[in-house]
């Protein structure tokens, strides 16, 4: 029998973290290890359980924190950072990658598949959902044949034009 995919998933709405964990539990293939209400608790959850996948919200109590993805990985180094967030502005998005997120997935109804974005994220150690795609202006075609390699192309990408725009 195959191994289900271990995960913890934190968020500060209780009602979201709630549906996030109940829609994982019912998931075939996929375990729900623990869930944190904050950072602080997911650290504590992630270097415990060594999930293979943690998924994230970027902003926590109205304080945005990207660089939580860096530290999971500094207590569970296999763990695989997914952030489901709403914030979708691009200098979010990349800074969630810069600080080393695996995937992206936009809490929008238009959005990918909770699961699919982590069985992606498990399988091809990236995601990024269609509609932040368009938000950083990725075009179709090149969605198809995207990968983790082209995903650090795009953030050194978007940095520098970051840094252009604000000199």
């Amino acid at each position: 029998m195959e191994e289900s995919i271990r995960i913890a998933v934190a968020d500060d709405h209780r009602p979201v973290l709630m549906g996030v964990g109940s829609w994982l539990e019912d998931t075939n293939g996929m375990e729900l290890v623990g869930t944190a209400f904050s950072p602080e608790e997911m650290l504590a959850l992630c270097e415990e359980k060594q999930p293979d996948v943690a998924i994230v919200d970027l902003v926590y109590q109205k304080v945005e924190r990207p660089d939580l993805t860096g530290a999971i990985k500094r207590v569970s180094p296999q763990t695989l950072v997914l952030v489901y967030s709403g914030f979708t502005l691009p200098n979010q998005v990349i800074a969630a990658f810069e600080c080393g997120a695996d995937g992206y997935l936009s809490k929008e109804p238009t959005s990918a598949d909770l699961p699919e974005a982590v069985l992606n994220v498990v399988k091809h150690r990236y995601f990024i959902d269609p509609c932040i795609a368009k938000i950083l202006e990725i075009p179709e075609a090149r969605m198809r044949e995207f990968s983790s390699e082209m995903l650090t192309e795009l953030v050194e990408d978007w940095r520098l034009k970051m840094e252009m725009e604000a000199a």
